[in-house]
């Protein structure tokens, strides 16, 4: 019997038979229909399980050895499923023992919900414990070792003028010469990998550890929230997935979450090379006439002189900045997936990308200012406030429109099933599939209404979140891959192996340059080396969390004081210093996907309850090394119930774009002599990258990646032609 699937929702049924009520009941909704919220919540928890009912027959599916105690428990699961709630059936027992608490908070009593800001008493209590341990040299109550801010040397190397701006600003990586995830890596060496970090009134707990990372992020998440990350992404992102409390995000992502079903994501797939083949031709556009290069008298010698090429927005004939390039394709992406709209910003950049990066720029500064400034009377007349405001307009009336749009079409239910029935008759048929947008999602098959705060804010995130991450990920790993020292050209050598065979398979199956889902997995360094360019430059390099009670972090060695957390702390789990620790990881200041290939025991200097990397422990749907492989040692995509919910996603784009970059070009730095004329920086003390560093939330070059791209000689395929 034929099946026809709802790409978008992960939910199957029998051509022609009944269809399943929560499905219906969901799908005939209508924009503006007044439905009462507790039977939208008992209709999407319905949906929401029949879901996981789903993908937990179909991964029985996959399953090759169907035998012993487990399958006879799911033949007779099957069997029982067929007995009607009414009767006493599986259904009528999973509601019976299933009890969820109003609300997430309400066992933490006094907290001052939502966003669980500390109270007048927490703040207190935590500011002057923070007082007697540096006035005093008194033993703080969380046993902390201190990591002490040279106040003075930044005023030396500020001038009084610029040290003020920045301590009222924020702006900490001025006032310690570089980001602040450097710094963290510095006292991590000189401390230990739990230590506190204060300045001023504010202070954090800083973690640098897999074990008590695994501790907060998974163990006893339920005591952790994001705190002042959702305090300070409130104007930009309100309470969308990302920001959102416990009790916010388990209800969204109970509505998002089936939109990136494996159906779904394998439609996306034609976008991806659509996008990229436009890029492609942008750069074979840009490339100098007669295909002799960019003469290196038109090239600087040092990448000090990027900056002005950032500054005007563009360089010199031929040169082309990568990382504006994978944001402004990326943005394209995120506009068609979830929006169905084309920003257009791979042929002119949208100012959208530099709006984002700006408003994220702000929200970080925030994060470390040592007094709300932006809460002061008259503080919306400061230059910076005026313009993080007239970002966020831009960004806002943006997202306006692309809701008004959304709305004004009226899809209807038998649409909506066409399009799942042509996501499962393609997948057969090897077709190409139309995308149903994630909005599209949202609004007909969820039934979100127009004016909800909660669409819009979920919208937001995507928008911003979903192309900056990506963006940043590929911006890195292309620089690594074609750094001029050569130090990565035998990983390049065999990526492009990879590729090539890839390529050479397709055409002859007869399917000329189109990605497949199968594709993808099949290019496996390719993942690979976008793996390590997430633990090279982890996106974002700190996580950050609140205690919603006192607790007490589990010791990072047998010798070691556990650190106590009063109600209220505040923490940063740096990703960067985890990604970094020599303990952790061979030789991890290289560039080295083939890491990922084979295990890592833990040595006599590793922390106490980490056991090493596994690659036999990544799962078979992974498209990367996840954090249970390495037991919390590598975060690419955070940990635990919060991990990004667009992961694979952002890896299949980043396979697709990767992939046939390297096949199309060749890369070079925009340098004279770039051997010889670029030279490694330090910050803080830590080897950071020739090209300089800079965090708006994730991390980006000082002054963007200026490169000249050579089409490869014979090509390896014939080039994509962007669609009409």
């Amino acid at each position: 019997m034929r099946v026809a699937a709802v790409a978008v929702a992960g939910l199957a049924w029998p051509a022609g038979s009944l269809v399943p009520r929560a499905a219906v009941g969901v799908g005939r909704r209508r924009v503006g229909l007044a439905v009462m919220e507790e039977e939208k919540a008992a209709e999407e928890r319905l949906a929401f399980e029949d879901t996981l009912m789903e993908e937990w027959s179909e991964a029985w599916e996959g399953e090759k050895d169907k035998e012993g105690f487990d399958w006879e428990m799911e033949k007779l699961r099957r069997k029982l499923e067929v007995v009607p709630e009414s009767f006493g059936g599986p259904k009528f027992w999973r509601r019976m023992i299933e009890a969820e608490p109003e609300s997430f908070y309400a066992a933490y009593e006094g907290s001052t919900y939502p966003g669980s800001k500390p109270g007048g008493l927490d703040s207190f209590r935590i500011l002057f414990n923070n007082l007697l341990q540096f006035l005093l040299g008194n033993e703080s109550e969380d046993l902390a070792p201190v990591a002490g801010w040279d106040w003075k040397g930044a005023l030396d190397r500020c001038g009084p003028g610029a040290f003020g701006k920045a301590l009222v600003s924020g702006d900490l990586q001025g006032l310690v010469g570089g980001p602040l995830f450097l710094l963290l890596t510095k006292y991590h060496r000189e401390l230990g990998p739990v230590f506190k970090l204060a300045f001023g009134p504010r202070s954090f707990i800083v973690v640098c550890d897999p074990a008590i990372a695994r501790y907060i992020l998974r163990d006893n998440s339920v005591n952790y929230d994001k705190g002042i990350l959702a305090e300070i992404l409130a104007p930009v992102l309100g309470k969308g997935l990302i920001p959102a409390d416990p009790d916010v995000w388990k209800r969204r992502r109970r509505v998002i979450s089936p939109a990136f079903h494996k159906k779904w994501l394998e439609s996306t797939l034609s976008l991806f090379d659509e996008c990229t083949a436009e890029l492609v031709a942008d750069l074979r556009r840009r490339c100098p006439p007669g295909g002799g290069g960019v003469p290196p008298g038109a090239l600087p010698d040092s990448v000090d002189a990027w900056a002005d090429w950032k500054a005007d927005g563009a360089g010199a004939l031929g040169v082309v900045d990568m990382e504006e390039r994978f944001c402004s394709v990326s943005l394209d992406i995120i506009g068609r997936a979830v929006f169905d709209y084309d920003f257009d910003s791979t042929h002119t950049e949208s100012p959208l990308v530099r709006a984002v990066y700006r408003c994220l720029v702000e929200a970080e500064r925030r994060t470390t200012a040592f007094i709300p400034f932006w809460l002061l009377p008259g503080a919306h007349l400061l230059p910076s406030q005026v313009a993080f405001r007239r970002d966020l307009d831009l960004l806002e009336g943006k997202l306006d429109e692309l809701v008004a749009a959304a709305f004004s079409e009226d899809i209807g239910e038998d649409e909506m099933l066409d399009a799942g029935a042509e996501v499962a008759d393609a997948k057969k048929d090897g077709e190409a599939v139309d995308r149903v947008s994630l909005l599209r999602f949202l609004v007909t098959v969820r039934g979100e209404e127009a004016d909800g705060r909660q669409l819009r804010d979920d919208l937001m995130t995507m928008l911003v979140a979903g192309h900056e991450t990506t963006a940043a990920l590929l911006t890195w790993t292309l620089y690594e891959l074609f750094h001029p020292s050569g130090r990565s050209s035998h990983h390049l050598e065999r990526l492009r192996s990879e590729v090539d065979g890839n390529y050479a398979a397709r055409a002859a199956e007869g399917r000329g340059t189109a990605t497949a889902y199968e594709d993808v997995v099949a290019c496996a360094f390719a993942r690979l080396c976008l793996s390590e360019g997430l633990r090279l430059y982890p996106q974002p390099p700190l996580l950050i969390r609140r205690a919603l009670d006192s607790d007490e972090l589990p010791a990072p060695y047998p010798s070691a004081a556990r650190v106590k957390l009063a109600r209220g702390t505040d923490l940063f789990l740096s990703t960067w210093s985890l990604h970094k620790n020599p303990a952790l990881w061979d030789e991890p200041e290289t560039f080295d996907p083939t890491r990922f290939e084979r295990p890592r025991r833990p040595g006599p200097d590793a922390p106490a309850g980490w056991r090493g990397f596994d690659p036999a422990k990544i799962p078979a749907q992974a498209l990367y090394p996840t954090e249970q492989s390495a037991d919390y040692a590598y975060l690419p995509f955070g940990a635990g119930g919060r991990r990004c919910v667009g992961d694979q996603f952002a890896m299949l784009e980043a396979t697709v774009m990767l992939a046939t970059l390297v096949n199309e070009f060749d890369f070079a730095f925009a340098l004279r002599d770039p051997k010889n004329n670029l030279t490694p920086k330090e910050g803080l003390g830590c080897p950071v990258a020739d090209v300089g560093m800079q965090t708006g939330a994730t991390i980006h070059t000082e002054n963007g990646l200026w490169m000249t791209a050579t089409p490869r000689a014979p090509p390896a395929h014939p080039p994509p032609i962007p669609p009409e």
